[in-house]
Formats: structure tokens, C-alpha cells, sequence
């Protein structure tokens, strides 16, 4: 379910980047350059549309492709652009108020199977007190993710956190360097990159395979 889910978004977030390059710099950048060169444009109308361009960036120029443009990929791919921006528009107005919640309520299921392990994990030298910070910790994660708005970096950044607590208990046990390791980058997820905590995450997840081998 959650590969599924990973895979779905990640489909949808590289085909909205597509369309964001093509239908926010490629097609505007073309479209300007074959309006200042274009012949059959002159005068007035030459200059209002290249000022409409540059002030409404990128929608006149999507829209002067899409009108103007006798024929080619220019048309075409502004016509496209602009219907596919219509669609995604449309459908984040209709589904996007209900995508918060469910991502809620998948990572509150999460969540508790990553509690429910910790409990029954082994620990060396992580006190009673410490395991229930942790727990908190992870309810935190959860609930910040339900409630305000965040930045999807942060969303990124408090799910993998889930994620690397998942992997520090691949051998059913928590040791008190993974405990510590786990609450300092939880106490500085501002700060902290995504990037460099997916980097962690896989680093100790191959560490956790290669000791599990070996036994």
C-alpha cells in the first residue's frame, strides 16, 4: 500500500513538473521569441502583446501560441499546456481538500504499527522515560502533518522520520546511540533536509541488512 502510494505520487509530481516546464518557461520563452520575431506581427499590437507576456507570465503567452500561432508543436503544445492546466486546476480544487486528511489517517495507522514494534523491541540502555518521549514524538509527527499547513519539504521531512525509526527497528531492537540519533534529528526537523535525511535513512537501513546477514 505504501509503494503504491509512494509510486502514485510520485507519477503525479513528476508529470506536474513536466507541465510546469514546459507550460511556465518553454512554451512563454518561444512564444515571446516568435512574437518579437514574427513578421505579421507589427506596431501596437506587437508591443501589447509582448507587454501582456511579460506582465501575465505565463498565461498571454500560452494563450498567444494557442490563438495566434498559425501551426506546429508551439499550438499544439500550448493548447495542451493550457487544457492540462485547466484539468489539474479543477481537480485540485475537487480532491485536493480531502488528499490532507486520508494522508492523515494513513500515517495515524502508520504510526501506531511503528509504537506498536517499539514496545515490543528489544532496547539496550533506552529508559522507560526515553521510549516515552519517542512516543510522543512520533504522535507529534502525526498530528502536525493533520493539522497546519506545512511546506511539502516538512511533510517529507516528518514522514521520513517515521520511516527512520521503521529502520532503526529492522532488528527488532533500539540501541540508546539510535535512540539519541532518532530525538536529536526531532528536535532539529526544521532545520533538517530531506535530502540528507532520505541519505541517513538508506545508509542505515543498508547498515541494518548487512548486520542482520551476518547473523
Amino acid at each position: 500500500m505504501a509503494l503504491l502510494l509512494g509510486l502514485a505520487l510520485l507519477t503525479a509530481l513528476l508529470g506536474l513538473l513536466a507541465v510546469m516546464l514546459l507550460g511556465f518557461v518553454v512554451l512563454p520563452v518561444w512564444a515571446l521569441i516568435a512574437c518579437a520575431t514574427s513578421p505579421t506581427e507589427r506596431g501596437v499590437a506587437k508591443a501589447i502583446w509582448i507587454v501582456l507576456m511579460l506582465v501575465t507570465w505565463p498565461v498571454a503567452g500560452l494563450c498567444y501560441a494557442a490563438i495566434r500561432i498559425a501551426r506546429g508543436f508551439l499550438r499544439a503544445g500550448a493548447r495542451w499546456c493550457l487544457i492540462l492546466i485547466a484539468a489539474l486546476s479543477a481537480a485540485w480544487l475537487v480532491f485536493g481538500p480531502s488528499l490532507r486528511p486520508k494522508l492523515s489517517a494513513y500515517l495515524t495507522a502508520e504510526t501506531a504499527k511503528t509504537v506498536e514494534r517499539l514496545d515490543s523491541a528489544q532496547r539496550e540502555d533506552v529508559p522507560d522515560r526515553q521510549l516515552q518521549e519517542i512516543k510522543q514524538a512520533l504522535q507529534q509527527l502525526t498530528q502536525e502533518i493533520g493539522g497546519q499547513p506545512m511546506s511539502y519539504e516538512r511533510i517529507g521531512v516528518d514522514m521520513g522520520l517515521r520511516e527512520l525509526m521503521d529502520v532503526f527497528l529492522l532488528d527488532r531492537q533500539l540501541t540508546a546511540p539510535e535512540a539519541k540519533e532518532w530525538q536529536a534529528k526531532f528536535m532539529a526537523r526544521d532545520a533538517l533536509s530531506y535530502r540528507a535525511l532520505q541519505d541517513s535513512i538508506e545508509q542505515h537501513r543498508r547498515d541494518a541488512i548487512r548486520s542482520m546477514t551476518k547473523k
